[in-house]
């Protein structure tokens, strides 16, 4: 190990000397033959490290684990440029992970593609590397036959990428028939709580390349098919929303109006209400960016006119899925200034909200399966209008009219301090944002002091995330210095990754050193600390930090933001504390293309 450490440190020290080399203006050879020099370094690293990892199969006892790892090396390898040392370690992986089905035939086809996925992941390697020919022969060999449209569709994507569109279709089309051909039960799960299909996952996934390549038909008819998965715990809302995957797809494709009316109008029968409705929401939305509210408000028309059962389990689920699609229609439409049109909106949540509200008059037993027992009728500003009105207020902020939204903010406020719950706490965060958003940042330090200290704590959590992009830095300082890392470490992650000031920085080191560091959260905070002290200018620090660290994959996760930040010698020390072969083994094929990637670049 220590002589191919020198040898790594030998390559980087010529490479920074040919790097600090002097050329005159205008003399372009010699500056290329800088660049080549430069290329074959990290190349020579490159191949050093995969040889380490190489090393390493030999230490693994699982023929399936030895696969896996030797198709990540000859990725490695056929990225710096290797391709016959690529090609037979990708010949070994697949026969590693034949053999490891000798004698276990039982099962094997569900089994197979389960398990053993060493052939998909070799032609997902081979179409990464632009071997399209060899990883379309290897698909073809593949079995069972929804593993060999998965791995037809993966060389597919490639080919289109690639700007091949004509070949690339007709086997995206021939994977498409492969999969319609499986049988549904033979690959999918139910269970009380989950559920899952992967005939469906796999057509759904083959539809949307169609799409892009505007075979839009084609698509639909092959997902004719496909249902959502309903798990025995949640009879109303699909575990896997695989029906209404197909029609997002088309709805992100080619978000035009003719493209928006025929969603709405395959869905109107053939898929569940809730699905529906969300399907319905994203039209809406879609007619809202089109220039076209009135259309929007006629989704909305649509949505709250639908039937609800009120024989069925859980009728007020119909009611609160209308009101809260209802309620983001009218968002979108205020965000864009439609005012009137999300005027038109609210208008229609009355229709679902009285039909909730009767209901419950006629059937009290029911109230308290209700989340927070919410009186739905009688909190008509809380569940709908409030929100809409936020959205007005930073319409009014981004207009310029900032006394009009800070207003709007002021009365709202007060409204939501007559209720209590969930649904309250988050509105009133909302609140909070935009206060800190429009600079008024004594009024949302003064509304967060006079909070319950548990509530205020967690709302501070939340607030890191929100703000760091569109608040002053001492907003975000201020709030990571004051929130308790015993409540959640990894909510802090965001704060610390947009820090600057090393001070603030070893603050938090201080802070992690007195709590407990053994768990998972604790390991990839302090690997996002030490990252950042190295972006910032504090190697030493970083390295006291990760000094710290134990969890391979934290490690692992560490040492790939080092190579982004070509601090390779940091980058290495870090692997070589990582104890699972496999894992540390990743890290060198990881740490070998990124360093060529960044010499590319």
């Amino acid at each position: 190990m220590g002589r191919s450490k020198s040898t790594v440190f030998f390559c980087l020290l010529l490479g920074l000397m040919l790097g600090g080399s002097t050329v005159r203006q205008g003399s372009p050879p010699l500056s290329l033959f800088r660049i080549a020099q430069n290329s074959a370094v990290a190349n020579a690293q490159g191949l050093q490290l995969l040889a380490q990892a190489e090393a390493n199969v030999a230490q693994l006892t699982e023929p399936r684990m030895q696969a896996a790892l030797s198709v990540e090396i000859a990725y490695g390898y056929g990225y710096l440029g290797e391709t016959e040392k690529a090609l037979s370690l990708f010949d070994r992986a697949l026969a590693l992970a034949e053999a490891a089905w000798v004698g276990d035939e039982a099962g094997r086809e569900y089994r197979a593609y389960h398990e053993d996925q060493t052939a998909r992941q070799v032609v997902q390697a081979m179409t990464n590397l632009g071997w399209h020919d060899r990883a379309l022969t290897l698909a073809r060999t593949i079995r069972p036959n929804l593993a060999e449209a998965e791995a037809l569709h993966t060389v597919a994507q490639g080919l289109i990428a690639s700007g091949d569109t004509r070949q690339g279709t007709t086997i995206a089309l021939e994977a498409l028939q492969i999969a319609k051909g499986v049988d549904k039960y033979s690959f999918s799960y139910e269970a009380n709580g989950s559920c899952a299909n992967y005939k469906y996952e796999a057509l759904n996934a083959i539809a949307a390349t169609l799409i892009e390549l505007g075979r839009v038909n084609t698509a639909l008819a092959g997902t004719a098919e496909v249902e959502s998965c309903y798990a025995a715990s949640h009879p109303y809302y699909p575990a896997q929303a695989y029906r209404s995957t197909v029609y997002f797809h088309l709805i992100n494709s080619t978000n035009s109006i003719a493209t928006l009316n025929q969603v709405l109008a395959a869905t109107q029968s053939g898929i569940s209400e809730t699905e529906q409705v969300a399907v319905w929401v994203a039209v809406a939305e879609g007619f809202i960016a089109q220039g076209r509210p009135d259309l929007a408000v006629g989704v909305a028309e649509q949505i709250a006119k639908m039937p609800v059962d009120e024989s069925s389990f859980i009728p007020y689920a119909i009611w609160f899925e209308q009101i809260s699609r209802l309620q983001a229609i009218a968002v979108a439409l205020t965000s864009e200034g439609h005012l009137a049109a999300a005027e038109q909106v609210g208008e229609l949540a009355a229709v679902p909200i009285a039909q909730w509200h009767d209901w419950e008059q006629r059937h009290p037993e029911h109230i308290s399966a209700l989340p927070e027992n919410i009186d739905l009728a009688g909190r008509y500003d809380l569940v709908f209008k409030i929100p809409v009105e936020i959205a007005r207020a930073r319409y009014h902020a981004d207009q310029g009219n900032r006394e009009q939204a800070l207003g709007l903010l002021a009365t709202h406020w007060q409204r939501l301090a007559s209720f209590e719950g969930w649904l309250v706490e988050h509105l009133q965060e909302v609140v909070i944002v935009e206060w800190f958003r429009l600079g008024e940042s004594d009024r949302a330090w003064e509304i967060l002091a006079s909070l319950d200290p548990s509530r205020r704590e967690q709302l501070q959590r939340n607030l890191i995330y929100q703000l760091v992009d569109v608040a002053p830095p001492e907003v975000s300082d201020r709030l990571v210095a004051e929130t308790p890392l015993e409540q959640s470490l990894y909510d802090l992650s965001h704060g610390i990754a947009n820090q600057t000031e090393p001070a603030v920085l070893e603050q938090l080191w201080a802070r992690i050193q007195a709590l407990p560091l053994e768990g998972w959260e604790a390991q990839m905070l302090m690997g996002d600390l030490a990252a950042q002290f190295f972006q910032v200018g504090a190697p030493e620090q970083g390295q006291q930090v990760a000094a710290a660290m134990t969890d391979n994959f934290a490690l692992q996760a560490l040492s790939n933001n080092l190579w982004k930040q070509g601090e390779i010698a940091a980058a290495l020390a870090v692997i070589n504390r990582i104890t699972e072969p496999i894992i540390q083994s990743q890290a060198w094929v990881q740490g070998a293309i990124i360093t060529q990637q960044l010499q590319n670049d």
